[in-house]
């Protein structure tokens, strides 16, 4: 072998030193590039911050299923989850507002004995005494709250504390109760008053006696039995919106797994508006490409690691927080995936499985499309599901009539079958009912606001005090004598959930004046 030879072999040997030495030192920048200090700061850290990150919500969707599934030894977190989507699913909120808000708890105090066995003056002082106690108890809004717990977490424990002028239902946490059995045709509880040992004892004082009573029974007693005691049934209440199982399972459950999907999709719309204005810049660093085969060595770059870094980190210091620079020897080429469907149409058929879930129509809560007759026919049945749950707070206050007077069993309480969306079209039934002479004064007067003893007391008032009756003079109309307004004139206007499509469509065109539906 010659010395040319050699000398020839000895430079390529020095120069793949030299080229991986090179080498080294900008795998060593270019990696600094890719991962740097501060990577919440880089173009990178933000992108994979914003598609990495978990809510609370998404961390616990996978287990929802099995919670579901078992639902007994699940009882919590599933009551957790409910109120976890109450605070931040407007979707969910809405649908348990719209029939928390439905409700409407109007009763009537009935008379079931014979009019032979009750004198007349004694029959008007009991129902003074029973309208009485019953205004104590403000029962439109204590049950309306009960109600909103029971639509949340399908349980509410109580205890009723009242004295001769108030009355309030005190709410027990729920994960220190347990269903015991029924009573008087209601579910019955037992408390755990380990609840108030450790800093919760301080408690104790702000609970009524018999707690504290069974309390220092349980703690002062080697009978572990006593940790779950149940509380006196006259004072303890407890309403349960799926009466006719154990397991406690929030009434709309069956949205959760919906709304999981939901949450995912809106956080996907958001990655997917945030990387569409992403922008990638590519600095290609340049290489040796003669055919000297001097130059034909591995990772040979034209320019060394400092140039580099120095042209990129000019670049980059100009560029605005949505874009972003790389440095590569190698060609980069867009790889596309086959285009899904849009992220805002993954979301509006999430939000749509949600309410079907519900059972509850989604143009209840989008007014952009509608059929009116479909939306009267879907709230009538969203009435049927508030409505059940009046039975239960009518067995209550008959039970209250039943232990507070026991000798008064000819009287009981019902309430009154409408809603906040039908308490109109209920009125003018019962007013036709009082045309052919049923017995409704009672029901229209709840219906107002009035119990018995305010009615009574306000017919007093402005007709043998003030006699408004004599001195007022009514408006005239076509019942008085006639309107000169030809706008009055005609058939009435019907109500918007007794037309057609097609009506509601003419009415809203305003164009339908000459013929068609009113």
């Amino acid at each position: 072998m010659t010395d040319k030879v050699k000398e020839e072999e000895q430079m390529i040997e020095l120069r793949k030193k030299y080229a991986q030495e090179i080498s080294k030192d900008f795998a060593t920048k270019m990696k600094k590039i890719g991962i740097p200090t501060n990577e919440s700061s880089s173009i990178w850290g933000r992108r994979r911050s914003t598609m990495m990150t978990e809510t609370a919500l998404s961390k616990i969707a996978p287990q929802v299923g099995s919670w579901l599934q078992n639902p007994i030894n699940h009882e919590k977190q599933l009551r957790g989850l409910s109120s976890m989507l109450y605070n931040v699913s407007g979707e969910y909120r809405g649908m348990l507002k719209y029939l928390v808000d439905m409700a409407r708890f109007y009763y009537v105090i009935e008379f079931n004995g014979d009019e032979g066995d009750h004198a007349a003056n004694k029959l008007k002082k009991e129902l003074k005494t029973l309208s009485s106690e019953f205004s104590k108890m403000n029962i439109s809004h204590e049950k309306a709250k009960i109600f909103e717990t029971v639509m949340k977490e399908d349980v509410f424990y109580g205890y009723e504390i009242s004295d001769k002028h108030s009355f309030f239902i005190q709410k027990l946490d729920p994960d220190y109760c347990r269903l015991s059995g029924h009573s008087d045709g209601m579910w019955a509880f037992e408390f755990d008053f380990q609840y108030f040992t450790g800093n919760r004892k301080k408690l104790l004082d702000s609970y009524p006696n018999e707690f504290k009573t069974r309390y220092y029974r349980y703690v002062n007693s080697d009978d572990n039995s006593l940790r779950w005691q149940q509380l006196d049934f006259s004072k303890a209440v407890c309403y349960k919106f799926n009466e006719t199982q154990r397991e406690i399972i929030p009434p709309l459950s069956s949205t959760f797994e919906g709304l999981m999907e939901l949450n995912d999709y809106r956080r996907y719309k958001k990655v997917n508006t945030k990387l569409n204005n992403y922008l990638i810049l590519h600095q290609k660093v340049p290489m040796f490409k003669d055919n000297d085969k001097s130059n034909q060595i591995p990772n040979n770059f034209m320019i060394d690691s400092d140039t580099m870094m120095m042209f990129h980190n000019m670049l980059d210091s100009s560029l605005p927080e949505e874009i972003g620079a790389v440095v590569s020897p190698m060609d980069i080429e867009p790889l596309q995936l086959e285009k899904q469907k849009d992220p805002a149409d993954k979301v509006a058929e999430a939000t749509r499985d949600v309410y079907n879930a519900a059972g509850i129509n989604q143009y209840l809560f989008n007014p952009d499309k509608n059929s009116t007759a479909g939306l009267s026919k879907s709230i009538k049945k969203d009435e049927a599901i508030v409505i059940r749950f009046y039975l239960q707070v009518a067995r209550w206050m008959s039970r209250k009539i039943k232990m507070n007077h026991p000798k008064w069993g000819h009287w009981n309480v019902k309430l009154i079958n409408t809603t906040h969306m039908s308490e109109d079209e209920y009125v003018t039934h019962l007013i036709q009912l009082g045309t052919l002479g049923f017995p409704v004064v009672g029901a229209l007067g709840a219906m107002l606001g009035y119990d018995i003893n305010k009615v009574e007391s306000m017919l007093y008032l402005e007709n043998d005090v003030l006699k408004l009756k004599e001195r007022m003079v009514p408006f005239a109309s076509s019942h008085t004598g006639g309107t000169n307004d030809s706008s009055e004139r005609g058939r009435p206007e019907a109500d918007d959930d007794k037309i057609s499509d097609s009506g509601q469509a003419n009415r809203d065109s305003n164009d339908g004046v000459s013929g068609g539906e009113k």
